[in-house]
């Protein structure tokens, strides 16, 4: 795992966790957002040694 992160569609959304698996396996986001709609979108960069 090189990077990840994230895009919320409003800045109301907090995300107090973001960063990556222990095992270097993916990445983790928790986002906690406001009672309307809104939405998360999550990247992960991987690459092979």
């Amino acid at each position: 795992m090189t990077a990840g992160g994230y895009a919320a569609s409003t800045d109301d959304v907090n995300v107090p966790v973001n960063l990556p698996l222990l095992d270097g396996t993916g990445w983790r986001i928790r986002a906690i957002g406001p009672a309307t709609e809104w939405a998360l979108d999550a990247y992960a960069i991987c690459a092979n040694p």
